[in-house]
């Protein structure tokens, strides 16, 4: 399986290392231990990303793979790298998959051009267990397509882990072209709903509006965009049940979906599209990855911080970026959250049904303890504006609340410009702490 005695030489600082057509390069790097890989020969690529000859890769906190198709040698430098080179990859049949899905755009592209009937390209989603490589799978496949001239739109439903760095909303952004090897697609502008949570299931209803306001989004993107609308959707999902995957694919008029090493899951998703009358949407088992690294609670909670540290201060060693501390009256800015506390059954009056306050929009005192060090939401709304209006407007971007002063009625913020000319903010679970 490796062959890394053979191919790998001391030189200098560093050490070169030559990866064979159909092999690749694997190593993890941290923020103490950051690892230096230059491409010294040949042609290799990263998740679908192709790299550049001579230009300087540097590898914080994550686990990468560098691949080729016809060999290639590395320079690479850590003092706590631990390089491997493995032939037992994925990158085939993620080719196989891209190939196939080509074959799609190009049907919708001939069919849009000749007049027919408007469809639409290939829309897949993606989905597995915690860990089995569902983000690093669109990675590639969104690449892939850009690398063609394609214009994919890539979906992002993990309000968790996901693609453009700030956790609790669902987004979705048109790939022009291929990711940054290292920083991935954290450069891109998506279209971001609020929902608030880490996981789907803290509150499944407005998940769910989450997810249809993205798809009406989309399809109206796809009405104008003739490219965007025959290069289709890439749908990265979170670990979720077939329920929420079953809605997903129903919502986004989904083609297909992968399913990543668990037949379980891929027999709980079929008995559920026949239950929903959605059998021409095809299910496909795609095997694991050797590569892919489980991460613990405790990395995935640091992964969590960074992402947001990213948004306010850059990505890499230099983080260019600094946010600023801004203080707001309490007047000028309303904070909501969505999803009101549910009254218990004992509590209510005799006769009396439990309301539904998954979709309530419920103001938050500026002297609650729960908005302190906060992520907030920022939406263009007045504070005048309907409830629906609030909960159905896209995100503008993000702030964190670091402290209210009671006595002169005002909010202290931390955001990424200097000035701020909002009014409403949404309130998410997340706390964010170390921002200055």
């Amino acid at each position: 399986m490796s062959e890394l005695k053979k191919n790998i030489v001391d030189e200098g600082d560093g050490r070169v290392i030559v990866v064979k057509k159909g092999e690749e390069l694997r190593c993890e790097g941290s923020e103490e231990f950051p690892v230096i890989v230059e491409l010294k020969s040949g042609q290799a690529e990263c998740f679908g990303s192709e790299l550049v000859q001579g230009r300087k890769y540097t590898i914080t906190d994550m686990s990468v793979a560098f691949f080729t198709w016809h060999g290639c040698t590395f320079h690479i430098k850590g003092e706590h790298a631990k390089p491997y080179v493995s032939s037992e990859t994925n990158m085939k049949t993620a080719m196989n998959i891209h190939a196939a899905l080509e074959n799609l755009r190009q049907s919708a592209k001939d069919s849009s051009n000749e007049g027919e009937d408007k469809g639409h390209g290939p829309r897949v989603l993606v989905v597995g267990t915690p860990g089995c490589g569902r983000s690093t799978l669109c990675r590639i496949l969104a690449n892939y397509s850009a690398r063609m001239y394609g214009t994919p739109i890539l979906v992002d439903l993990d309000t968790n882990n996901n693609f453009f760095n700030m956790p609790g909303c669902v987004s979705a952004v048109p790939i022009l072209r291929s990711a940054d090897p290292v920083s991935g697609f954290t450069h891109e502008y998506p279209l971001m709903y609020h929902y608030g949570h880490l996981s789907p299931k803290s509150n499944e209803k407005r998940y769910a509006q989450c997810l249809d306001l993205l798809a009406a989004s989309i399809s109206e993107k796809c009405r104008k965009d003739e490219t965007a609308n025959s290069s289709g959707l890439i749908i990265n999902t979170p670990t979720c049940t077939a329920d929420v995957i079953v809605k997903a694919a129903k919502t986004f008029q989904c083609d297909f979906i992968l399913v990543i090493d668990t037949e379980r899951l891929l027999n709980q998703v079929n008995t559920n599209l026949k239950k929903e009358n959605m059998s021409d949407v095809r299910t496909i088992l795609v095997k694991k990855s050797s590569g892919v690294v489980p991460l613990d609670e405790e990395l995935k909670k640091k992964l969590l911080e960074q992402r947001i540290r990213r948004y306010f201060y850059g990505f890499g060693k230099e983080m260019k970026l600094n946010p600023h501390s801004i203080s707001v009256r309490d007047h000028s800015l309303t904070i909501y959250k969505i999803g009101g506390r549910e009254i218990p059954l004992d509590c209510l009056p005799i006769g009396a049904k439990k309301a539904d306050v998954a979709l309530q929009l419920e103001r938050v005192s500026p002297n609650s303890p729960d908005l302190l060090h906060k992520v907030l939401s920022v939406v263009d709304c007045k504070q005048d504006a309907t409830e629906d209006a609030i909960k159905n407007a896209c995100v503008r971007g993000f702030v964190v609340l670091e402290d209210y002063d009671k006595s002169r009625n005002t909010f202290r913020i931390s955001c990424p410009s200097d000035s701020f000319p909002f009014s409403v903010a949404l309130l998410q679970d997340t706390a964010f702490i170390e921002v200055v």
